[in-house]
């Protein structure tokens, strides 16, 4: 038994986690209080967690084992599985995306370069799963960009970005994420 010195509560060695230096081999802080400070450390500095996890997600030996774990077995069938999940929980999306590359497939809707920049390497970026056929060619940067300032505004609850009605919004619409996009890249 030990007393936590996070809650005061006094609990079993295995609320703990080990640590060699400890006098007793084990944190002074039981485990659900060391989960509540680690997640308010990561609350308050959110932008350099962010940085620290993409540089780390990108090292040589993590890239190296994600590739290993995706062509494995298990892998291919956690893939499977996600898929299969992602697909049930957005039937709406699933619908339009496939909809959309039967589109492609058949000429219906021809590929153009990225509106904002003309870049070539482009994706469809649905505004409305409703419409299919009807997306907004963006390039990878500005496809990414297009869903920070979306994340942005739903965070916030702020109308940054307002969704395209008619053709003479969709100019609107586009100036505002030039505007945006430059905003952001000067943070």
């Amino acid at each position: 038994m030990k007393i936590c010195i996070g809650c005061n509560e006094e609990l079993e060695l295995q609320a703990f986690y080990k640590h060699k230096d400890m006098k007793d081999g084990h944190l002074g802080r039981c485990k659900e209080c060391c989960k509540e400070v680690n997640n308010a450390n990561r609350r308050q500095r959110v932008e350099y967690y962010r940085s620290y996890d993409r540089e780390r997600s990108n090292l040589t030996k993590r890239v190296k084992a994600r590739s290993v774990y995706a062509g494995s077995k298990e892998g291919r069938e956690s893939l499977k599985r996600g898929k299969k999940e992602w697909a049930a929980r957005n039937k709406e999306k699933r619908s339009a995306h496939s909809i959309f590359w039967n589109g492609i497939k058949s000429g219906k809707v021809v590929k153009k370069p990225c509106e904002i920049c003309g870049e070539t390497k482009v994706h469809g970026h649905h505004e409305d799963y409703k419409r299919p056929l009807d997306v907004i060619w963006l390039c990878d940067k500005h496809h990414i960009l297009w869903h920070k300032i979306d994340r942005i505004r739903k965070r916030f609850n702020r109308n940054l970005m307002f969704t395209r009605g008619a053709l003479s919004r969709r100019a609107s619409t586009l100036r505002k994420l030039r505007s945006f996009g430059n905003f952001l890249e000067d943070i």
